[in-house]
């Protein structure tokens, strides 16, 4: 059996997306900017980032300390699951997240087959989420996959805050929308969640008081003009620092040399980039 301390240190290779069918395979004119790509890439990560933020609140426990008390089971123990589709009709924009989940307990010996208030310390989690947006300036489709656990000292039930961590991997399609300008992206992601702290008990928050969630992603983008596609691969690291708030800042960097290229902000709860914010 996979404790959450394996299945959190385990790395999963993220294989770059292409783009077939193409035409002719050449670099986006002029008109498609780095910075454009960038806007674009931030744009299309914040309903992500937002998602990331909703699993942590659905998910139901939280995590915050000492993960060394966790030792392997050595009998098999509960896989508790569920499942469901959370929409967002309150939006203009119909968004929609399909997912399911599972989870198990654990305590300092072993797993156990039930939520024990008096021991549990962790809970270790597996999340899948098929994410559709929908926006007047994109269309956007993503399949992600998620590993996360949660910690508590000296349990969860009397820690005074819960610290979640996890990896994660997902697989991209955005469509953004702009007369003469119209593009494509097809892509990769490779995520991880560190240090995803919430205060116990939870008192109403629905965003972590503190932590990081980076995201490498590596895209084809691919431009129609005049009916010649033309298309380029790129890579960048986009990195969002929680603060308590629903307002978050998101990093855009190079991935190859590290070069800080756009700061937005992102609104958890509008799932989006707040508009003027990138600079």
């Amino acid at each position: 059996m996979t404790t959450w301390r394996m299945m959190t240190v385990i790395g999963v290779g993220v294989a770059a997306g292409t783009l077939s069918g193409c035409g002719s395979s050449t670099s986006p004119s002029d008109g498609l900017s780095d910075q454009q790509i960038s806007t674009d890439l931030a744009a299309t990560a914040a309903p992500a980032v937002a998602n990331a933020t909703l699993t942590f609140v659905e998910a139901g426990g939280a995590s915050g300390a000492d993960a060394g008390s966790v030792v392997p089971s050595i009998t098999s123990c509960t896989v508790h699951s569920a499942g469901g589709l959370t929409t967002f009709t309150a939006e203009s924009h119909p968004d929609s997240i399909t997912f399911s989940r599972t989870w198990e307990y654990f305590s300092d010996a072993g797993c156990e087959n039930a939520f024990d208030s008096a021991a549990t310390d962790s809970i270790a989690f597996t999340a899948s989420l098929v994410e559709v947006d929908h926006d007047p300036r994109f269309d956007a489709r993503a399949t992600e996959q998620w590993t996360l656990d949660v910690t508590g000292a000296p349990t969860l039930a009397a820690a005074t805050t819960h610290v979640w961590n996890g990896v994660g991997t997902g697989a991209d399609t955005a469509e953004h929308q702009t007369p003469g300008l119209d593009r494509t992206y097809l892509g990769a992601s490779y995520d991880t969640a560190a240090d995803i702290v919430f205060p116990n008990p939870r008192n109403g928050a629905t965003t972590p008081s503190s932590a990081t969630v980076s995201r490498w992603t590596t895209v084809t983008v691919t431009q129609a003009t005049h009916g010649v596609h033309k298309a380029r691969t790129i890579s960048r690291h986009m990195i969002t620092t929680f603060n308590g708030t629903a307002h978050v800042p998101l990093v855009v960097l190079d991935e190859s040399s590290g070069a800080r290229l756009l700061t937005c902000t992102v609104d958890l709860i509008a799932r989006r980039i707040i508009d003027g914010s990138c600079h």
